[in-house]
């Protein structure tokens, strides 16, 4: 980066159990590092040791390692000792760690005055790649690699790639990255992304127009595949809670099962109600066997039929017919 060219002239990283503690399978990290970026050596530990690593970059006060070297320590500390030589703080997520510049706002506006007034520039346009998967269970998740890369190009990136439309201020844009991240979601790397900038994020959720097609089509299809007996309840639904008081709509509504008799019903609503109720008593009656049947003439007595409110799960209004005669009840 800058008008400097750096050159790695040792990065070896390899991962070892601590000899000596068979007890403990703590992995141990070993990077000598010798005249390298915080770039490179973020990259050479994430990648060695499949870390996940969230970073922003500078130009200005950004100085090679000339005397790090990581050796023998456990993944927590490699890291923490990367992080105090280039003046960053560590933030663990759980699966991923953010180096956030102690003072990013001074940092940036150094950066910022150093392209304007000395000509400093990155040394290429930054570099962004993502691949991602869909889950059995319709999650999407991620893996990332950004190096150098602008956020508003990272931002133009992930939309294109996840369909999550990143609006990023424009004094943010420029801001440099280096992310590596495996199998990450689109909330977690936003998250990341929101703590290492310091800045806060605004989720809108709609739908494409596309999305908006399909749902009108499930709909669609669904109505379709209704049953006439369905269609018949939803029609008469209104008109019975039509009768209920306000107490009685509370109860329904909190799920409390209902019923209203054929009898409490205005004669504009009745008509209809003992026709449903007589439809579905035929209907019932082919499903009995013969010796179990109840007499034809069931619903004659309109004092002895009800019809229950269906709970929200249910899509037709059942009935409950009482056979005062053989003392027997009857839900169809």
């Amino acid at each position: 980066m800058g008008k400097t060219a750096f050159s790695i002239l040792t990065i070896v990283a390899a991962v070892s159990l601590c000899m000596g503690q068979p007890a403990s399978n703590e992995r141990r990290v070993n990077l000598p590092v010798e005249k390298a970026t915080f770039t490179n050596v973020c990259d050479a530990l994430a990648r060695q040791c499949s870390l996940n690593i969230v970073a922003e970059l500078h130009l200005v006060n950004n100085p090679l390692t000339s005397n790090v070297e990581i050796k023998d320590l456990s993944e927590q500390k490699a890291v923490a000792t990367l992080a105090e030589y280039f003046d960053r703080e560590v933030i663990f997520t759980g699966k991923a760690y953010i180096l956030r510049s102690k003072r990013w706002a001074v940092r940036r506006e150094q950066d910022r005055l150093g392209i304007m007034n000395y000509g400093l520039k990155w040394s290429n346009t930054g570099k962004v790649s993502i691949s991602t998967k869909t889950t059995p269970e319709g999650l999407l998740r991620m893996d990332v690699v950004a190096t150098e890369a602008p956020l508003s190009r990272f931002a133009q990136e992930s939309s294109k790639q996840t369909g999550w439309l990143l609006h990023v201020e424009k004094d943010l844009g420029q801001i440099r990255l280096f992310i590596r991240w495996t199998d990450a979601s689109p909330a977690e790397l936003l998250e990341a992304l929101t703590v290492l900038l310091g800045a806060r994020q605004t989720v809108i959720i709609d739908r494409s127009e596309e999305q908006k097609r399909r749902d009108l089509h499930q709909l669609e299809a669904a109505a379709d595949a209704r049953s006439e007996e369905e269609k018949e309840s939803e029609q008469l639904l209104p008109k019975l809670l039509a009768v209920l008081n306000e107490e009685e709509k509370q109860r329904w509504l909190n799920g409390e099962r209902l019923s209203v008799p054929l009898s409490r019903l205005p004669s504009e609503t009745f008509t209809q109600a003992y026709d449903y109720a007589a439809k579905r008593f035929q209907r019932a009656l082919k499903t009995f066997p013969s010796d179990y049947a109840p007499p034809s003439d069931l619903l004659s007595n309109i004092e002895d039929v009800s019809l229950i409110l269906p709970s929200p799960s249910e899509t037709v209004i059942r009935v409950f017919v009482r056979d005062t005669r053989q003392n027997v009840d009857y839900v169809l």
